[in-house]
């Protein structure tokens, strides 16, 4: 059974109650009047998303047509006009071949360490084992000043283009 929402009771809809490991669980609600225009609730957290679909002329041969939902954002962030605004927006683009790149979601966190954590740590190692302690230095240098562009990357998202926009400056 599909339940509803609208502007009027977008924060007194409750989440899916406790999961056995004693987590919230999500709760999907739909809009009256627009039934693209979804709320996911869990615990205090609601967020705007867009429900759309590519046609299956898009699709490769091996993917099966599955609705995606676009993030829009938080009830925090956005009032419930701006949100249908923009899922309107999103909508048009559609209608007119303009699909949404894919993302993971608003407010969701990156997965691993970033190269910045990670790089800082692995250097800091080697320079602790230098003699000079201006090469040392030096070296703790490397990772704030050359690697910018992928400092705030996950490491396992991090590949060969990425790699190449640090280099090609050097």
């Amino acid at each position: 059974m599909t339940k509803f929402f609208h502007a009027k009771n977008l924060h007194s809809l409750p989440d899916g109650g406790l999961d056995e490991k004693g987590k919230r669980k999500q709760k999907l609600y739909t809009d009256e009047h627009h039934r693209s225009f979804k709320l996911l609730v869990t615990g205090n957290s609601r967020l705007f998303y867009s429900q759309w679909e590519k046609p299956k002329d898009m699709l490769k041969e091996s993917q099966k047509r599955q609705p995606k939902l676009t993030p829009l954002g938080s009830v925090k962030d956005f009032s419930y006009s701006a949100a249908l605004a923009a899922h309107l927006k999103l909508q048009d683009d559609i209608k007119h071949g303009i699909y949404p790149e894919a993302t993971k979601g608003v407010g969701r966190r990156k997965t691993g360490p970033t190269f910045e954590n990670y790089g800082t740590k692995v250097v800091a190692g080697w320079a602790d084992k230098r003699k000079n302690a201006k090469d040392a230095a030096g070296m703790k240098r490397i990772i704030p000043i050359y690697c910018a562009a992928i400092n705030n990357l996950p490491i396992e998202k991090i590949g060969t283009p990425e790699v190449l926009d640090v280099m090609r400056p050097i």
